[in-house]
């Protein structure tokens, strides 16, 4: 072997023993699988989590359904942000995790957006939907893969409007491909996550009793751990983990980043992004 090949050889075996694998460096990063309605969020979250801690976070966005589905199949993820509580508990239902492993992270709110300033400015009101519907078309979620469009078929059936207006519907795979097909005329209105169109697009809040709560819960992945979730970590707990340890396990440093999510201050910060932080609810949407 010549030198320079054997040069070569030590050089890389010198890099991998300074820095590591790439394998090794994935297998480090922190795997998020999040329903489309909480990737702006979410993303936000981490930013803000990373800068603090210097901890690596990945974000893979689908619709519950599908992500569920690549989950049961063997999808490596560390962390299932859903936007129900089906889907979580489907999961311990299945043996994959436990109880202590599902947690709500936050409560959705359902809105209808259109390019109707009479609706925006005057409201719901069963004349100016119904005018509205006779001359566009409406885009829902897909209630069988997206916890939106469960309850947007929830509002639709309520109102008096879904019998009339199923034909016509529109669904979309997830509320951010259906807030697609409203942004892109391809239908005159749309019923999505508050969240969606909170800062982009002017909106009417669907009223709350004409759908069940949207209780968006979150499940951990990585290996059990007796440890239970803090729902009311402190800004002084927070601070130890200002710093990111390499000592600490995979899980319980996924438990960090679930108690930064659930903490006083990223909870109250959901209003902004149009959510409620989570509280105890009766009837909450779950299939």
């Amino acid at each position: 072997m010549s030198k320079i090949k054997m040069s070569l050889r030590l050089l890389s075996a010198v890099l991998f023993l300074l820095i590591g694998s790439p394998y090794a460096w994935a297998e480090d990063t922190i795997r998020l699988a999040v329903a489309a309605n909480f990737a702006a969020p979410l993303k936000n979250i981490v930013d803000e989590y990373s800068h603090q801690t210097g901890e690596k976070l990945s974000i893979t966005i689908s619709s519950s359904g599908t992500l569920y589905a690549q989950i049961i199949h063997g999808a490596n993820f560390d962390v299932f942000f859903s936007a129900d509580t089906q889907r979580p508990r489907a999961l311990i239902d299945a043996g994959r995790i436990s109880e202590s492993d599902v947690v709500p992270y936050a409560q959705g709110r359902l809105a209808f957006v259109t390019h109707d300033h009479a609706i925006i400015e005057n409201g719901l009101t069963d004349e100016n939907v119904n005018t509205l519907l006779e001359q566009h078309r409406l885009a829902i979620a897909n209630p069988k893969l997206a916890p939106y469009g469960v309850a947007a078929q929830q509002a639709l059936v309520n109102l008096g409007l879904w019998d009339d207006i199923k034909p016509s519907l529109v669904m979309g795979k997830n509320v951010q491909q259906t807030y697609q097909f409203f942004t892109t005329k391809n239908v005159g209105a749309a019923l999505v996550a508050y969240s969606l169109v909170k800062n982009s697009a002017p909106s009417v809040l669907v009223p709350d009793n004409v759908y069940s709560p949207i209780v968006q819960s979150l499940a951990i992945l990585t290996p059990h751990s007796q440890e239970k979730l803090d729902t009311h970590t402190t800004q002084e707990k927070l601070d130890t983990h200002t710093k990111l340890d390499t000592h600490r396990s995979k899980h319980e440093r996924v438990k960090a980043f679930v108690d930064y999510v659930l903490s006083v201050g990223v909870q109250d910060k959901l209003v902004e992004f149009g959510y409620k932080p989570v509280l105890p609810v009766q009837g909450a949407i779950s299939e």
